[in-house]
């Protein structure tokens, strides 16, 4: 069922004009999602065993942490990817990798920055939000 409604979002999402995206960008933020979100499912298969998610655990730490550098890099060279030169999926990428930070730090670095981002319209407000409620979650566990 939720193979039917993923393919299904697929299908009913709106074609963008990419003719203005900065493809190579484009390919190195899909990688870099497609490496974020991999891991995951990896972890969260139904027969995982549980060894082998410590150890996918500690695979996923090191994907994060190369992920956050490459996104790093890309803010020094281009700031936020807006839509426009991006896509859609291009946009969220650099915010997902924050997002999956385990560090606090790491996210209050880039609260101002994404705050910057949503003023300039190049960021979804509601994905600062999803960033600021994993903050506070993280405060709440850290008392």
């Amino acid at each position: 069922m939720k193979e039917e409604e993923e393919k299904y979002a697929q299908e009913s999402k709106p074609v963008e004009d990419s003719t203005n995206f900065n493809m190579k960008l484009v390919e190195v933020l899909r990688q870099i999602n497609v490496d974020d979100q991999e891991i995951r499912k990896r972890i969260n298969a139904k027969n995982t065993a549980p060894d082998l998610e410590i150890e996918l655990r500690k695979e996923m730490h090191i994907i994060d942490s190369i992920n956050l550098i490459k996104i790093d890099e890309i803010f020094k060279e281009y700031g936020y990817p807006s839509r426009k030169l991006v896509g859609r999926e291009g946009n969220f990428t650099p915010a997902l990798v924050i997002h999956h930070s385990n560090s606090l730090e790491i996210r209050y670095k880039y609260l101002p920055f994404l705050e910057k981002a949503v003023k300039e319209g190049l960021l979804n407000e509601g994905t600062l939000n999803m960033i600021k409620r994993r903050i506070d979650d993280m405060e709440l566990d850290q008392k």
